[in-house]
């Protein structure tokens, strides 16, 4: 089972069934503030919502690899982070955090652990993170960092006429991770 000592009272831990309850809340509590930046905030109306996320995340790790990660703080999920397998090479993070402990820095550790990870115990030899253009904070977790602004993404909306979002699309090749890591 995948976890991560993150520091003092903070760690990373696979998501589990058990957790859906107060994953759900957490999303409740922080509905408006996510909604701006995830499109999947207003179809994930309910536990069983939460549920289906879960066990689509353990089948996802079980197949490839990829983590669905709870950000611990003190024994209480705080929020969200995954390293999805994109191709073998290419790794995606993905994150977001509750209103509450924003600033205090544990994303940023969180990131940094999980590309860690990515880099000595997976294939990736690559990782993105993409975001929103306008999503300051969330932009400054890959500058802060070191990522390098590669291009802005489109992502496509299925079976809508709507074109989609643009996301900001930053990269770390592992040889500059490494390099940046041993100065």
């Amino acid at each position: 089972m995948f976890a991560l000592k993150l520091s003092g009272d903070t760690e990373l831990k696979l998501l589990q069934h058990s957790n859906a309850d107060e994953l759900f809340s957490l999303v409740e509590t922080n509905r408006e503030h996510l909604r701006a930046w995830l499109p999947w905030v207003d179809k994930t109306l309910s536990v069983s919502d939460i549920e289906t996320f879960i066990n689509r995340s353990l089948r996802q790790y079980a197949g490839d690899g990829s983590i669905t990660a709870g950000i611990f703080d003190r024994g209480s999920v705080v929020g969200v982070i995954s390293l999805t397998v994109r191709d073998p090479g290419r790794h995606e993070i993905g994150y977001w955090l509750d209103k509450d402990h924003q600033g205090s820095g544990i994303m940023t550790i969180a990131c940094k652990a999980l590309i860690e990870f990515a880099f000595h115990h997976t294939t990736a030899q690559r990782i993105d993170i993409r975001v929103e253009p306008a999503n300051d904070r969330s932009r400054a977790i890959p500058e802060r960092l070191g990522f390098t602004w590669e291009s802005v993404y489109r992502e496509p909306v299925l079976h809508t006429n709507d074109p989609g979002r643009e996301l900001v699309t930053y990269v770390m090749p592992k040889e500059a991770w490494l390099r940046s890591r041993a100065t």
